[in-house]
């Protein structure tokens, strides 16, 4: 590998977007993670192993994080669990686990909630276990996000910054002082297409742009985590990797790695996505359910 400015510097990988939707099985999950994050740290010349941080966005339906903690939690006597050659054990902090394998790559999977609110932007609570309701007006969920000691980030979706939610989010990008959020961007974003407006003003403005990969709730996408992100040159602890991220991201620059979508992938994923939230609004349809996996 060839020598880089970046070799010696201590650094965090990190997914900024991570769903861990009710098709994965987990431990095909972890892997595939420690395995992206490996292959980023590669293509961008830094030293590897550093610390990989899944940063979950998890909807009012799901609760994966909780699931994880009492894997932790409700192990064996020394608070461990096993899933597949996975063994989870809980930090000093209540907003993060620790995901060791048996030949010690480690992850660090971090609590975070996705919103909905009354204008149909999406709010993104990072490094927070706090239940915030969808629903409410942005300003009140940025506001909140913020009180819960989370990092709150309005993140890309395709079509939901145009029309009305555009104006409104122009106006946020103005107000952000205010509010201190970032922008998100997701691998789900075609490459191709250039970059949306709102990112224009972050970069020229000094707010952070965080990227995350957003996996799509499919069997195949349980392969993604890790492979779009950013890098920080700084280390986390072991013990409180959340709260040491959330107050370097004031300090640091984001390095963000990995592309977006091809067009074509990009069409595939939106046809697939329209199908299955017709399946779920079918009366046929059972409950979806709670596992994630073994």
């Amino acid at each position: 590998m060839a020598a880089s400015s970046h070799m010696s510097a201590e650094v965090s990988l990190v997914d900024a977007h991570v769903h861990i939707h009710s098709c994965f099985d987990l431990a095909p999950f972890l892997d595939a993670a420690m395995e992206n994050f490996e292959a980023a740290a590669h293509d961008n010349h830094l030293d590897w192993p550093c610390p990989g941080l899944l940063m979950l966005t998890e909807t009012a339906q799901a609760d994966h994080f909780g699931l994880l903690r009492r894997h932790a939690n409700e192990g064996v006597s020394d608070a461990r669990t096993t899933l597949g050659n996975w063994r989870i054990t809980p930090n000093a902090e209540s907003i993060s686990v620790t995901a060791r394998r048996s030949d010690d790559a480690t992850l660090v999977v971090i609590a975070g909630r996705q919103i909905v609110t009354a204008e149909g932007l999406e709010v993104l609570a990072l490094a927070t276990t706090a239940m915030l309701p969808d629903g409410e007006p942005v300003r009140k969920t940025l506001g909140a996000v913020s009180e819960a000691d989370g990092i709150p980030v309005i993140p890309w979706g395709f079509g939901k910054w145009s029309g009305k939610r555009g104006r409104i989010l122009k106006e946020l990008l103005v107000e952000q002082n205010l509010f201190g959020f970032s922008l998100g961007d997701n691998s789900g974003r075609p490459h191709l297409l250039r970059p949306p407006q709102a990112f224009k003003y972050a970069w020229q403005n000094g707010i952070k742009v965080l990227p995350g990969t957003d996996p799509l709730p499919f069997p195949s996408q349980q392969y993604r985590a890790g492979s779009y992100g950013f890098w920080i040159e700084r280390p986390v602890s072991g013990d409180t990797p959340a709260a040491d991220l959330r107050a370097m991201l004031d300090e640091v620059d984001v390095h963000p790695y990995g592309h977006g979508e091809d067009l074509v992938s990009f069409a595939l994923n939106q046809i697939a996505m329209q199908v299955s939230k017709r399946l779920r609004r079918s009366p046929t349809r059972g409950k979806p359910g709670e596992s994630i996996g073994s």
